[in-house]
């Protein structure tokens, strides 16, 4: 994971540089750390404990303030469906989905510190009930009923998933050697479309000439030179 985010991070830095050039002519030198990289994904452990002094503990799925708030066992081998309730309408709903008419009426959960305060008997009353359902089921009825609710998907289900697929981010792709392969794509549209070019990663050496040509300006002898020295194949 740190590989792609400092990849991701480097490409920006250059892009910032290149255009900082286009204005001041001068070039930069950048200076990237894959560790400094990871951590501004670390955002609320090392902002809890640079404001407050608090290191936070392993606490799974839960969350601080909101319950129930986990990932519950569903019907089926390693199934799970992944919900979250933060609001009282959102607690009122899954009240209702699973028919705990008990729950909405008890005055001390009604409020967020209420239900943080008996998590483990929410937590083993929505498994009771997930248990007996697929995950794409307890999913359903409980976002029909406004509660914040997912199945968990293996990669097989992330591939093959239809709102993925009808966006168009899981998509085939064609390499020379591999032949044909299914794959993440951009994860982002421009006024609606998907931006940029869907290709496969390059092959070993592919736009050497493109790259030592047209950017660095070689001609052919010193493109044979770094051949001959071993540097390019």
């Amino acid at each position: 994971f740190p590989d792609v985010v400092s990849g991701t991070y480097a490409v920006l830095a250059t892009l910032a540089a290149l255009r900082d050039r286009e204005g001041s002519g001068h070039g930069q030198f950048i200076d990237l750390a894959m560790t400094e990289c990871l951590m501004t994904l670390l955002t609320e452990p090392i902002f809890s404990y640079t404001t407050g002094g608090c290191a936070p503990i392993r606490d799974g799925n839960h969350h601080p303030q909101h319950a129930p708030h986990n990932v519950y066992r569903c019907a089926g081998d390693d199934q799970w469906v992944a919900i979250a309730v933060r609001t009282a309408a959102e607690w009122r709903g899954l009240c209702e989905a699973m028919g705990r008419a008990d729950w909405q009426g008890d005055d001390r959960l009604a409020a967020p510190a209420g239900r943080k305060s008996v998590e483990p008997t929410l937590d083993d009353g929505v498994s009771a009930w997930a248990s007996h359902r697929t995950k794409e089921d307890a999913a359903a009825l409980l976002v029909q009923a406004g509660v914040p609710a997912a199945p968990v998907l293996n990669p097989r289900e992330v591939v093959e998933n239809p709102h993925l697929l009808d966006r168009g981010f899981i998509a085939a792709f064609d390499h020379p050697e591999v032949g044909s392969r299914h794959g993440a794509g951009i994860p982002w549209r421009v006024d609606g479309t998907i931006a940029g070019e869907r290709r496969p990663a390059p092959l070993a050496g592919q736009y050497h000439r493109e790259v030592l040509e047209q950017w660095l300006g070689m001609d052919d002898d010193e493109m044979q030179s770094l051949v001959n020295a071993g540097v390019l194949e």
